[in-house]
């Protein structure tokens, strides 16, 4: 429950390097674009997140 806390809180502020470094993973790894893409998703996806903000992310989910 903890997790998807956080990762919801992250996505929502959709800041890439703490994203990335919850995941524990580095810019070798992944570039910018892949969490960025996983983000949206889980703004668009999430209940807690206000609405204009599901909307813009569920029109930029799938687009990296």
């Amino acid at each position: 429950m903890e997790w998807k806390a956080l990762r919801e809180s992250l996505s929502y502020a959709l800041d890439v390097s703490d994203y990335r470094d919850f995941l524990g993973v580095s810019t070798e790894l992944i570039n910018d674009e892949q969490p960025l893409e996983f983000m949206h998703e889980t703004r668009s996806d999430s209940k807690f997140v206000p609405d204009e903000a599901r909307r813009e992310s569920a029109g930029m989910a799938g687009t990296a």
